[in-house]
């Protein structure tokens, strides 16, 4: 595995703990929106029961973006990264009813949860899997089952020839083969 692949195991008292389970999407999130939750709650942070994170001001956000490893320039990329995570978006009834910046129409803030992102339990980190990589395994197990195939008809072919070459007779009083 490569080091973009495999990640550390991540907990709110040592966030460099190592394991080698969670991806580094996944890591950098959890890492940045606990980090930015205590320092400066106004840019991202927490729900109170831990279940969610939102985003509350996103221009700051995507300037600390690059501080914690990724390489992405807006709000838009996060949020597709986000997606293919499987990282849901949370409307509340603020932003439903307001909570747009009245110059731009943009919602002011963004806010996602994942059954598996969770401030208190960071042990379920490694669950969260990226829809490409899971696809890109898929494929490799297509692969290897496509790749037997050539020896599977082979093996079959041979075995064809060996029961046309058997002295078979039928029996036709009741129709069973016999050798």
């Amino acid at each position: 595995m490569s080091n973009e692949q495999e990640g550390e195991s991540i907990t709110k008292d040592d966030p460099s703990s190592e394991s080698g389970n969670v991806q580094k999407h996944v890591r950098n999130t959890f890492k940045m929106v606990c980090e930015l939750s205590e320092k400066e709650p106004h840019i991202a942070s927490w729900s109170s029961d831990g279940a969610a994170f939102t985003v509350r001001d996103k221009g700051l956000f995507v300037q600390k973006l690059s501080e914690y490893g990724f390489g992405m320039k807006t709000i838009d990329n996060f949020v597709k990264q986000q997606n293919n995570y499987a990282f849901e978006r949370v409307y509340n009834e603020k932003e439903l009813r307001g909570g747009f910046d009245a110059n731009s129409g943009i919602a002011n803030t963004v806010t996602f949860r994942h059954q598996f992102f969770h401030r208190d339990h960071p042990e379920r980190l490694g669950k969260i899997t990226s829809k490409n990589r899971t696809s890109a395994k898929n494929k490799s197990q297509d692969t290897s089952t496509v790749e037997h195939l050539p020896k599977e008809v082979e093996d079959l072919r041979r075995q064809i020839s060996l029961l046309k070459a058997a002295p078979w007779k039928t029996n036709t009083s009741n129709a069973f083969l016999v050798c």
